[in-house]
C-alpha cells in the first residue's frame, strides 16, 4: 500500500512514471540475468538437498530403534535431573 496525498491525480501519475522509469532502467533485466547466472547453482543445491534427504531417510530407517530408545532414555534422565534440581531448591528454602 502506497501513501499518497489526497486530491491529486498528479501524484499517482508521478508514481506511475517513477515505477516505469525504474523498470526501464533495466532493473528487471538485471534480476533476470542474475537468475540465469545462478540457475546451475540453484539446481545443484536442490540436487544436493534431495540426495542428503534420501541419505537421511536411509540412516533413519537403519537406526530408528537406536535413536528412539536413546531419546526415551535421555528424556527420562533429564526429567529425573530436573526433578532432583527442583526438589533440592525446595529443600534449601
Amino acid at each position: 500500500m502506497v501513501c499518497l496525498p489526497s486530491g491529486s491525480d498528479a501524484s499517482i501519475e508521478t508514481l506511475k512514471n517513477y515505477l516505469n522509469d525504474y523498470i526501464k532502467l533495466g532493473v528487471m533485466t538485471e534480476i533476470i540475468n542474475d537468475l540465469e547466472l545462478v540457475k546451475y547453482y540453484v539446481i545443484g543445491s536442490c540436487g544436493v538437498a534431495m540426495a542428503l534427504g534420501f541419505f537421511w531417510m536411509i540412516i533413519m530407517k537403519m537406526c530408528v530403534a537406536c535413536i528412539t530408545w536413546t531419546v526415551i532414555i535421555l528424556i527420562n534422565v533429564f526429567a529425573t535431573a530436573l526433578t532432583y534440581f527442583i526438589y533440592d531448591l525446595g529443600v534449601k528454602r
